[in-house]
């Protein structure tokens, strides 16, 4: 359109420009400034996560790919695509570096609360029609898990989770499990942080990949049940590459027998490949007690808590640019070449295994209207819960060691510091003097309440008893 409008205009030589007033030349530059902007539309940078890639394909790459459907779909938005390491927190949306990105439930609910992100689009990934979620269970096996069966018998064993912090591994059921005072919550260590000290004290071990290391204690606990080091090698607990990482990883772990119990998704036993036995061999922890078969995930869910999704600054996205990718997205997402891109076939086929842009899983999106706390619902409140936890000052207290303070004075005598004698001549004058000053706040505590501390042995001649007295002689 421009190049068409353009080449339509006759061409004016420098010198006839320069000769027109400078009133009417302002006049015309505005007009094209203006025609040029609303020619373009508005530009929208999605946000790609610098360095992310599976297979030799980047995530800029996929982007790349993904607009490049969106631009010949649309004149009213002109997509690009930026690669960035700040994208996948939503800090770059915060700051203006970018405008989309998608995020999982902790950024969603994160970017909410500091600078009030809202969501656009979600993923679905039961291509059910439904809303864009998925529910969060706890597995055990069926030797181990029976009606008697409670949030309480989860003390002392060892639990294999997705990673630390992740939603459906570790935010659900930590939060859970501290909202219903099940698992205290301990605030001691300023070296770690809360929920990981928590879960810490609560469970034997765990497998939590990406478990903070600030705490050697803590982190020995969280990444016990991972396979040891002598195994993976550097891959040992990290996040995004121990064995026992993801979904598959958790209950794999819990399947080797490294484990009692897995943090999953409802899907996760009925996708697995089981090395050993089948998944008539594991049952669900219900939260409200007692077990139910895998298939009951319905009944015996943890939480269901939103898919990923796709968020703007509203700040820096009106209302009515995210109607125009609401009805953008919900066009494209029909088109072959974009379901190519990203969306799970019916038959269970993944196109996008590296979950460039999208999560492999996706077999539709969802368009959403609402704010965050609508979108996220029950969820919502646990991720609150949680930072409530972590944001908590830490309440250690170093106790004195009565041993060090000895052997601190001792040191001192032996190195010819302060004499013995010296000692216990500061000891005895420092007892004085608290005595004293005890003995002076008794005093003028007694005389403000008109009780003094020594009542005088000659009474006062003029004190109204003796008046009395002569008076009534």
């Amino acid at each position: 359109m421009i190049k068409t409008l353009v080449s339509e205009v006759p061409i004016t030589t420098p010198n006839k420009c320069l000769k027109m007033h400078p009133t009417v030349l302002l006049f015309v530059l505005l007009c094209a400034a203006s025609f040029v902007q609303v020619a373009q539309g508005v530009t929208l940078k999605w946000c790609a996560v610098e360095g992310k890639e599976r297979d030799g394909m980047t995530e800029k790459a996929k982007c790349e790919a993904m607009i490049a459907i969106l631009n010949a779909e649309t004149n009213d938005i002109d997509f690009e695509c930026v690669e960035r390491s700040d994208c996948a927190d939503g800090s770059a949306l915060e700051a203006g570096h970018a405008h989309l990105v998608a995020l999982d439930g902790g950024d969603l609910y994160h970017t909410s609360r500091t600078w009030g992100a809202v969501p656009v689009l979600a993923e679905n990934y039961d291509d059910s029609g439904t809303a864009a979620q998925y529910h969060t269970v706890v597995a055990m096996r069926a030797s181990s898990c029976d009606d008697q069966t409670t949030l309480y018998s989860l003390k002392n064993k060892r639990a294999c989770s997705t990673g630390y912090r992740k939603t459906a591994g570790w935010r659900m059921p930590i939060g859970m499990l501290m909202k219903k005072r099940v698992m205290p919550e301990i605030n001691d260590l300023c070296d770690v942080n809360n929920d990981a000290e928590s879960a810490a004290a609560f469970f034997q071990g765990m497998c939590s990949p990406g478990a903070p290391t600030g705490n050697d204690a803590i982190a020995e606990t969280l990444c016990s049940s991972c396979k040891p080091a002598s195994e993976q090698g550097e891959n040992f607990c990290v996040k995004g590459a121990d064995a026992y990482q993801g979904y598959d990883g958790a209950l794999t772990c819990l399947e080797e027998g490294n484990g009692d119990v897995a943090f999953i998704k409802h899907t996760t036993i009925q996708d697995h490949t089981f090395m050993v036995g089948s998944a008539a061999d594991y049952k669900l922890l219900c939260p409200q007690g007692g077990c139910m078969d895998p298939d009951q995930f319905e009944l015996c869910k943890w939480a269901t808590v939103p898919s990923h999704a796709v968020v703007v600054n509203p700040s820096r996205v009106g209302a009515d640019v995210r109607q125009q990718l609401r009805m953008l997205f919900a066009g494209a997402q029909d088109l072959q070449p974009f379901k190519n891109l990203f969306f799970k076939t019916e038959a269970g086929g993944v196109v996008n295994p590296g979950d460039l842009i999208f999560k492999g899983s996706t077999m539709k999106l969802e368009m959403v209207d609402s704010d965050m706390i609508s979108f996220m619902g029950p969820s919502y409140d646990v991720y609150e819960e949680l930072e409530e936890a972590e944001n908590k000052p830490c309440s250690a207290e170093v106790p004195v060691n009565v041993e060090d303070v000895a052997n601190l004075v001792k040191e001192h005598v032996d190195d010819g510091g302060i004499p013995s004698w010296g000692i216990i001549v500061i000891v005895v004058i420092s007892v004085i003097a608290v005595a004293m000053l005890t003995l002076v706040l008794v005093m003028v505590k007694r005389e403000r309440l008109g009780a003094p501390l020594f009542t005088p042995l000659i009474e006062n001649p003029l004190s109204g008893s003796h008046t009395a007295q002569r008076m009534g002689m």
